[in-house]
């Protein structure tokens, strides 16, 4: 880095950077690795993905307990210490983002979302939605699909054409 550093030009600036970004990468992966903290991050990391792979089965804390080897108490302080929530809440925010994605982008009934999300009773569903987004899940949809299909059609009264507008 010094040698690049002593001959500097645009392009030894942008190898400069990239070395400087590497080594920022090393150092945070090491730190890490090293702290005493890093098997619960890890752990909280482990506690997420199986929150995410398991949304449309029934939630069971035992079945937790078994898959990843540790008590469900002790599971529980990893996933808070990584993401804030305990595991009922990050699973209503997985299962809440999963069904705005569905609502935004799939003409799937309301129903179903919710059954795809792992919601067996679509009044349960609702009302959490509701809760997280201040929307139901046929408000968000009337509010965000047109939205997120990015371009509207309209028809322009004076010369009868139709053009896409954004």
């Amino acid at each position: 880095m010094l040698v690049l550093y002593s001959a500097l030009t645009p392009y030894r600036s942008f190898e400069l950077h990239n070395l400087f970004g590497q080594l920022l990468l090393q150092l945070q992966n090491g730190m890490r690795k090293s702290s005493p903290h890093a098997r619960s991050y890890i752990l909280g990391e482990k506690v997420a993905s199986y929150l995410a792979n398991h949304l449309e089965q029934l939630f069971d804390s035992g079945e937790m307990d078994r898959e990843l080897h540790y008590h469900f108490d002790y599971l529980a302080r990893c996933l808070k210490q990584y993401s804030g929530m305990s595991p009922l809440q990050y699973r209503h925010h997985l299962q809440i983002e999963r069904a705005k994605r569905l609502l935004k982008h799939s003409e799937l009934s309301l129903i179903k979302i919710g059954e795809q999300c792992g919601f067996q009773d679509n009044n349960y569903f609702t009302r959490l939605f509701k809760r997280q987004s201040s929307y139901t899940p046929g408000e968000y949809r009337k509010q965000y699909q047109g939205v997120s299909r990015g371009f509207f059609l309209d028809k322009i009264a004076y010369s009868g054409e139709q053009v896409w507008t954004c």
